[in-house]
């Protein structure tokens, strides 16, 4: 089994205050930008952040999970994942991660991840984009780390997630859950009421009040 390097170096530890700069365009797309490129290039590719989209994909995804602000009181780790899961769905769903091979056949077939990679690269970019933006977001807060399942460095989990997805967009919530060791939500994704964390706090809340 391959060593599924999902943790991008992308120079995002040393940006303070992270959780909120994302929210603001400019640096979202630049950030977006810079970080899609650098891991498309460490997996012998050449990707870039569709610049035209961006607007777009920023305003549905702030709207998307605004709307949904609430929960944040109720877990913000849990939140702060389904604000993520939100991000990854919106640029799959709207194409906003462009993928090209690079000339290099040999380094592109024979590159650490070519499984996955080669299979899905779009998927592999945006959750890889995700996943390190946690994890710096996860260390600033001083919140528990990542924790990588299994399903992460499988390739027929990756098929299972594009073969939904390409059913119910939403569905890269779950999967992104599913990836890093969250309980997912795989019939309300889009929902951060439905999400087990949500319910078990709540509830919990519920009976101590």
């Amino acid at each position: 089994m391959a060593q599924l390097d999902l943790i991008n170096h992308v120079n995002v530890e040393n940006v303070p205050d992270l959780v909120h700069r994302v929210r603001r365009l400019q640096f979202f797309t630049e950030h977006l930008s810079h970080g899609i490129s650098s891991i498309g290039k460490d997996e012998a590719l050449t990707a870039r952040f569709d610049q035209k989209k961006a607007t777009h994909v920023f305003l549905e995804w702030v709207q998307h999970v605004n709307q949904q602000k609430a929960y944040a009181d109720v877990d913000r780790r849990d939140y702060m994942v389904f604000s993520a899961g939100t991000l990854l769905t919106q640029m799959l769903m709207q194409h906003a991660i462009r993928v090209t091979p690079q000339l290099s056949t040999s380094s592109w077939e024979k590159k650490r991840l070519d499984s996955i990679v080669a299979f899905w690269p779009e998927g592999f970019i945006g959750v890889s984009y995700c996943v390190t933006v946690l994890d710096a977001i996860f260390h600033q807060e001083g919140m528990e780390p990542l924790k990588f399942q299994l399903s992460a460095y499988d390739l027929k989990a990756w098929w299972s997630f594009k073969e939904n997805f390409d059913e119910n967009p939403w569905i890269a919530v779950a999967f992104l859950d599913h990836f890093i060791g969250q309980h997912p939500n795989w019939s309300d994704p889009s929902i951060a009421a439905s999400r087990p964390a949500m319910k078990l706090k709540t509830s919990t809340k519920t009976m101590m009040a």
